[in-house]
């Protein structure tokens, strides 16, 4: 369908002729297909995935020269004595478990 526009401009008429745009088309509207959802059944449920598990450790200061090792390996707390032996002229004065924790109690006050 072609449309006539009539432009009135500074006192003088102009004609002009206007095609459709392709959304102007007269096409019967068909909606869109409803979305198609997954079935919600407990065979269809998402599956757990591997199970892993979170390590945690915590070393602490107490009392100025104590160091508190909680759930740390042994191999861990050795490499640990064996930097402080070396790093620490002055040495360990003692090493206990304490609540569950290795604590090394240095000689003085690093």
């Amino acid at each position: 369908m072609v449309q006539t526009l009539r432009l009135l401009v500074h006192g003088k008429m102009f004609f002009k002729e206007k095609s459709p745009l392709p959304d102007e088309t007269k096409k019967p509207v068909t909606p869109a297909p409803e979305p198609t959802l997954p079935a919600y059944t407990p065979s269809a449920a998402p599956q757990p995935g591997p199970s892993f598990q979170t390590q945690c450790a915590s070393l602490s200061l107490h009392m100025e020269d104590k160091l508190r090792f909680l759930l740390f390996s042994i191999e861990t707390v050795n490499i640990c004595r064996s930097t402080i032996s070396w790093t620490w002229k002055r040495g360990i004065q003692e090493e206990r478990t304490y609540a569950g924790s290795d604590e090394l109690k240095m000689m003085g006050h690093p």
